[in-house]
């Protein structure tokens, strides 16, 4: 029976790029205030080195727990391999092959936390999360978070078939399983050369990769169910968010951590753009978006005068962006550069219709 290790063996880091840190520092400081033993890591992805110089002194000042690094701080072959991608990618893209340059850069330094979670910037901690961490990793290599806890609508599952069951929005990686670095390394070679956001290629930057790790290192990998990590608008459906006792919670269990996916900050109706589910409906879902937007409002107003000196990602369409990629100028997979430009233009078209769609019928079965 595997117990829970002290929590100084666990370690939290997070990614954004230099226009979304403001945001991503709610998920870190909201982690460091519930589990104050723990280590906390920010990497700023996009930054260049004078703008992370006053991102850094800031973030000293709020909360000097937290270890800010950038591009520069990284090995140079690192660099380089990262630098690269920006000239094919675009911000969100690269942003998820960011997510395990950091982890990475962590788990090779001398003394890394047994446990390193990585936790996308748009979530909110409610509830302490370490010790649950260690007891449910184990002996694993990595933990993942599925987007379901049970079979939903066949509209549901169907959108997880394009974009991946698993949600990459958390995951954990244990610092002293022997697969650990092989894992890491076939997850940034798959996302930097093959992640694209491009659902009628059949790409959806990392999640489909991360998908797979259950197949392809199945004695390594664990996959939990989104009873209290990850809650989100695509599980949220007939669960019941309540405060008892001050403490935020989800089906009478404690809620650790909300994924506010596609909030918007300006639209005080809708939990997010993805979703038709509207706050006003749930009482307790309204006061939880209030407290994460008063959070977001109060960063934004400490961050904005930070100058904006940034590495920048591609501005090319999509099939220009395919074509000029390592894997496929060459034609290592097929040749994309010689499919005329109506495909990516009905491809795209048809992500919108399915997107309205799903919308529609999501709405139509939570209510």
């Amino acid at each position: 029976m595997t117990t829970a290790l002290p929590q100084s063996s666990v370690g939290y880091v997070t990614s954004a790029t230099l226009s979304h840190a403001h945001q991503a520092w709610i998920a870190l400081d909201s982690l460091s205030k519930l589990n104050p033993n723990d280590f906390f890591y920010f990497f700023i992805s996009d930054a260049k080195e004078n703008s992370l110089n006053e991102l850094t002194t800031k973030c000293s000042k709020l909360n000097p727990k937290i270890i800010v690094f950038g591009i520069h701080h990284l090995k140079k072959s690192t660099q380089e391999l990262f630098l690269k991608c920006f000239e094919f990618y675009n911000a969100f893209e690269m942003s998820n092959v960011a997510k395990y340059i950091a982890v990475q850069h962590i788990l090779i330094n001398q003394n890394p936390p047994h446990y390193l979670a990585f936790t996308d910037g748009d979530t909110f901690f409610l509830n302490p999360s370490s010790g649950i961490i260690g007891l449910e990793c184990g002996d694993n290599a990595v933990l993942l978070i599925s987007h379901l806890h049970k079979p939903f609508s066949i509209y549901d599952e169907q959108a997880f078939l394009v974009h991946g069951f698993i949600n990459s929005g958390f995951s954990v990686f244990n610092s002293k399983h022997k697969k650990i670095h092989e894992i890491l390394n076939w997850l940034i070679d798959r996302v930097w050369h093959l992640g694209f956001c491009a659902p009628s290629y059949s790409f959806f930057v990392d999640q489909l990769w991360v998908s797979a790790l259950p197949i392809l290192f199945n004695s390594h990998v664990k996959v939990l169910y989104p009873y209290q990590f990850n809650i989100a608008y695509w599980n949220l459906n007939n669960r019941l968010i309540t405060v008892k006792n001050k403490c935020w919670m989800i089906d009478d269990q404690p809620l650790i951590m909300f994924h506010f996916s596609g909030f918007q900050f300006d639209n005080a109706s809708q939990l997010s753009k993805h979703s038709q589910i509207q706050i006003n409906e749930l009482p307790y879902l309204k006061k939880l978006c209030s407290l994460y937007s008063n959070e977001i409002y109060k960063n934004n107003q400490y961050f904005k005068n930070i100058s904006r000196s940034v590495y920048s990602t591609s501005k090319m369409s999509l099939l220009k962006r395919i074509s000029n990629s390592p894997a496929f100028k060459n034609g290592d997979i097929f040749p994309a550069k010689n499919k005329p430009l109506f495909f990516e233009r009905a491809g795209a078209l048809i992500d919108k219709l399915y997107a309205k769609l799903y919308n529609f019928l999501s709405y139509k079965k939570f209510y």
